[in-house]
């Protein structure tokens, strides 16, 4: 298969609702069965859930981890998704389409998870407003490279803060950078 054409087909892979709640389960958990999947889900029929799961699988969207219960009856395999953080070095992952696109896939998966797991208490998490939008930068690389080492130490600094403080709340802060293709 061409490049081009896995890279659609990882996208085709994720681009199913189902597919995508399951995906956004995975997401910053170790891993899930399929019976804990079915909890989670109910609204999916099993036979639904295991025709996504196999076809997310095909697409190396998700892995098995693990398998549980072997030599007490069928074994339940666990499933996972790819490590985003290091699976592969970002230099040679850059030689690879389909391979950044996975690694972001699985990254972006963390965040549709956490918005979805707030989205269902949303009510009862007073005080918790999400925030979301894009801005088009203009700099160079020098000023751009500046920009992105302030906002890590910025980062760095309110996630070393820890819960100390009965007021603080645990939030979620994802960045994501993409450079403008046009003219590429």
């Amino acid at each position: 298969m061409r490049k081009k054409e896995r890279a659609s087909a990882l996208l085709d892979g994720l681009l199913h609702p189902v597919r995508m709640q399951i995906v956004a389960e995975l997401a910053g958990r170790e891993g899930l069965s399929t019976a804990e999947l079915q909890a989670l889900l109910p609204e999916v029929p099993p036979a639904t859930l295991y025709r996504q799961l196999s076809a997310l699988a095909a697409a190396e969207l998700v892995r098995v981890a693990a398998t549980r219960g072997e030599g007490r009856g069928p074994a339940e395999r666990v499933f996972a998704l790819p490590d985003p953080r290091g699976a592969v070095a970002l230099g040679e992952a850059l030689k690879s389409p389909a391979t950044v696109l996975r690694l972001f896939l699985a990254f972006t998966a963390m965040m549709v998870g956490q918005f979805s797991r707030y989205a269902r208490v949303a009510r009862r998490a007073r005080g918790a407003q999400p925030f979301f939008r894009g801005w088009p930068v203009y700099a160079t690389d020098a000023e751009f490279a500046r920009l992105t080492e302030s906002l890590k130490a910025l980062c760095d600094d309110a996630s070393a803060n820890g819960a100390a403080s009965a007021r603080r709340r645990r939030r979620f802060l994802y960045v994501v950078t993409v450079p403008d293709t046009e003219g590429a």
